[in-house]
């Protein structure tokens, strides 16, 4: 951990007179690790000149690089409590910043588009799409990225996944520099957090987008005061996870029951669905109820009333489980 630096929440204030009126360009999606830090720098008063997203599926055959949605007229929703809130485009029509939705940023179309709105600092949250060096180039202070993860372990578009796959002790979130390797840009701010046993996925993800985001107001206002101390990622122990497979749900019979716990409380509230086989038969979790060492079924699988108890290595995993499609 001697590698992490990390940046006291109450710094935060001290810099919120150096982020008022900063031209901020925030890309993201329509999630809580994107709207939180978006939040985050509104409250501390930077201008947002645009909210970026990813354009949503749509029928028609040729899709126009990038389509700029203009703020509602009317009244704005208000700001929620930090752990829920409102949607990016409520947070865009809040600030009267126009939306846009992009299919590839590559086109010069998008590139031009976006260098209307003249950014000091880009900054990203959870966008899925790869920014190239055109469009960073576009702010004139810094383009950063919040990542949820200890960087350089878990590169990728799911970190928050493999922290449970890995039964890693800590997370955190980083926020690095934009460059041509994903996830891979000098280091601006890094803070771990903890990973209690059986933590469900989705606290740990609001713990990321609290810290993150008062991570990155702290890094916006280090970037219009000239401030900023990139460091390059470690060499060691660096990783790179792309979207898990269905392989990468499956909990094995050799695991521990509290590894199997732990695995299924984390994953569960982050949309994934773990399962189990007996051999012939594939179970769906769906909800876990607990655990129980040193008990020995005599089989793979025993359903009974009430829950489906789990045989693995040293123990049982209760929980609720469904048949698999494909299964009979």
């Amino acid at each position: 951990m001697s590698n992490v630096a990390h940046l006291e929440r109450g710094d935060q204030a001290a810099h919120v007179g150096h982020v008022r009126g900063c031209r901020v360009l925030f890309f993201g999606r329509h999630c809580r690790l994107s709207a939180v830090p978006l939040r985050a720098l509104i409250d501390a008063g930077a201008q947002i000149v645009g909210v970026v997203a990813p354009a949503p599926p749509r029928p028609e055959p040729r899709m126009t690089p990038i389509r700029k949605r203009q703020p509602r007229r009317g009244p704005t929703l208000p700001l929620a409590g930090r752990s829920q809130g409102p949607t990016l485009d409520a947070l865009a029509a809040q600030v009267a910043a126009p939306l846009f939705e992009v299919m590839d940023l590559r086109a010069i179309a998008a590139r031009d588009a976006l260098a209307e709105t003249e950014p000091d600092v880009i900054a990203v949250s959870c966008f899925p799409l790869w920014i190239p060096g055109q469009v960073r180039s576009l702010a004139t202070r810094a383009a950063v990225n919040l990542h949820p993860s200890l960087l350089p372990r878990h590169r990728g578009p799911d970190p928050l996944f493999w922290v449970y796959r890995s039964g890693d002790s800590h997370s955190g979130v980083t926020v690095h520099l934009l460059s041509d390797r994903l996830d891979a840009g000098d280091i601006v701010a890094q803070q771990a957090i903890p990973v209690e046993p059986g933590l469900p996925g989705d606290v740990l993800e609001a713990r990321c987008a609290e810290v993150g985001a008062d991570l990155l107001v702290q890094v916006v206002a280090q970037a219009v005061a000239g401030t900023l101390q990139p460091r390059p990622q470690p060499t060691t122990g660096a990783s790179y996870e792309g979207w898990p497979e269905d392989d990468d749900l499956k909990i094995a019979p050799d695991w521990t029951c509290a590894r199997a716990w732990h695995f299924a409380r984390g994953v569960l509230p982050l949309g994934y669905r773990p399962w189990v086989t007996d051999g012939h038969r594939t179970f769906i979790i769906t909800h876990v109820l607990g655990f129980r060492p040193g008990v020995h079924l005599g089989a793979a699988i025993q359903h009974r009333p009430g829950g489906t108890a789990i045989q693995v290595v040293d123990g049982v995993l209760d929980a609720e489980v469904a048949t698999g499609e494909n299964d009979p």
